[in-house]
């Protein structure tokens, strides 16, 4: 049998990990596929998003194999506590795994992305980084004095220089040149969706009435608040119901205020497993975001 490729791929969460959303989903359909072709080492956190706890049957500080969910596909990931990825950590990493490819994933982690892109870029490897929206101007909206110093900081360091961009659509390319110059080594190629449903569910439409679902992380870059204005103001025919991790604690908390302080149209319902998606969008009329 030939032997495989290695990639490494870093993020700060992984599966079973779900509350921080979109890349923990994007990056576990790309293991999917490519793990058939490439022998994939994945480095990400013992926590999701804001839980204190570590995630459940995981090893922690040790490469474990972990079948995904499609059962085709075996991984390695390790599980690590945050307070040992310093410089060392990463270098003795790549002596053990050895990877081709290092994938880094986000931009503003300290743990997950400053210390491997300081002791990384230098080797026989070949490093990408894909911002996973986060360079998108709703993202930079929030502490924008703080993100504007860090993305310059990052700008002219000269640890970008031989990297190259995973831009997941056209839209993140411009966001991408925009922060970090004309110049920079941009690859688009969009996100690997999930294998299509064989069968979808469409409920009973009551008449005049919409039910509405918004099923996302909840931060301020969704612009969730207005939108449980729009309803509550709409009179009694649209209810909406939100599902969703508080990704940001403080914006989250003024939506439940506005909730509670509202007409009794708008219902927050917490979290959702990812098995458990499609079975919740079955119950609405459409979805909202």
């Amino acid at each position: 049998m030939p032997v495989k490729t290695k990639l490494l791929f870093i993020y700060d969460y992984f599966y079973p990990a779900f509350k921080a959303g979109g890349p923990i989903q994007s990056l576990l359909n790309l293991s999917e596929r490519l793990g058939q072709e490439y022998e994939i080492f994945i480095l990400t956190g013992v926590n999701d998003l804001h839980e204190p706890n570590s995630l459940p049957g995981i090893r922690i500080n040790a490469w474990q194999d972990l079948t995904l969910p499609s059962g085709n596909t075996i991984v390695h990931v390790n599980y690590a506590e945050r307070k040992n990825l310093n410089k060392a950590f990463y270098r003795s990493l790549m002596a053990e795994v050895g990877p081709a490819v290092v994938y880094l994933n986000g931009i503003f982690s300290y743990r997950f992305f400053i210390v491997p892109l300081r002791a990384l870029t230098k080797g026989d490897h070949k490093l990408v980084i894909c911002p996973r929206g986060m360079l998108q101007s709703g993202a930079l909206a929030g502490k924008v004095i703080k993100k504007n110093i860090y993305l310059r900081i990052l700008k002219y360091s000269n640890r970008l220089k031989n990297v190259k961009w995973h831009a997941t659509n056209e839209e993140e390319a411009e966001d991408i040149r925009r922060e970090f110059g004309s110049m920079a080594n941009i690859i688009v190629a969009g996100n690997i969706p999930k294998k299509p449903l064989e069968k979808i569910c469409l409920p009973n439409k009551e008449s005049n009435h919409l039910k509405l679902v918004y099923l996302s992380l909840i931060s301020q870059k969704k612009n969730l608040l207005q939108l449980i204005d729009l309803v509550q103001q709409s009179g009694g025919l649209i209810s909406l119901d939100i599902y969703g991790p508080l990704k940001d604690k403080e914006y989250g908390q003024r939506c439940l205020s506005r909730i509670d302080k509202g007409a009794n149209r708008v219902f927050y319902k917490g979290d959702v497993l990812p098995e458990h998606v499609q079975a919740t969008f079955e119950q609405y009329d459409a979805s909202i975001l």
